[in-house]
């Protein structure tokens, strides 16, 4: 769930102000991008985590309207859902901080579970906001069977010569290059 506050100003070390408009919108950079395919009519199925919060049910709610089949998110009790929080300035420049609750709880365990449905796609898009030892073993099995492998490396990390070798199509931004090259 992204939580969005607008400000006029970003606060110094210590300091305390006083936001502008205040919204929970649901997001996710997984969810965005599985709601953008949908949107252009493509057969969506959305495979993430989430916590059994007041959050999860808008955000599957988000998902399964949007026309993406959401059968595949486990519910991890005792954790929250992934939130951002997002600070955005009269410019529309952001600041976001990532919490990824139930995200990082997309073990290999539960990949297990969904195999089939890794095999089965024809393309698999990913994104860092959950665990990088999962990523790996999506992109193993969906490479092991020919799928395209899209990788949008945010939140930004250095990543494996392996991983990166079996990614078809990468998606940084200018940062995340930068960090990937580095």
């Amino acid at each position: 769930m992204d939580l969005v506050v607008e400000t006029e100003r970003y606060p110094k070390e210590g300091e305390t102000i006083i936001g502008g408009k205040f919204e929970q919108i649901p997001g996710g950079k997984g969810a965005n991008q599985a709601l953008a395919a949908a949107k252009l009519g493509d057969e969506v199925e959305f495979i993430g985590a989430c916590g059994n919060d007041s959050f999860a049910p808008k955000l599957k709610s988000s998902l399964k309207n949007g026309g993406a089949k959401i059968d595949n998110i486990f519910e991890v009790k005792g954790i929250s859902t992934g939130v951002a929080v997002i600070t955005v300035d009269p410019a529309g420049n952001n600041r976001i901080i990532v919490s990824p609750g139930a995200n990082y709880e997309l073990d290999l365990e539960k990949i297990k579970k969904i195999k089939d449905k890794i095999i089965g796609a024809e393309i698999i898009l990913l994104q860092l906001e959950i665990p990088v030892k999962t990523i790996a073993r999506i992109i193993e099995i969906a490479s092991a069977n020919n799928t395209k492998i899209i990788l949008d490396p945010a939140p930004a990390q250095k990543l494996s010569d392996h991983i990166l070798a079996k990614v078809d199509y990468l998606l940084p931004n200018e940062g995340e290059l930068d960090l990937l090259l580095s």
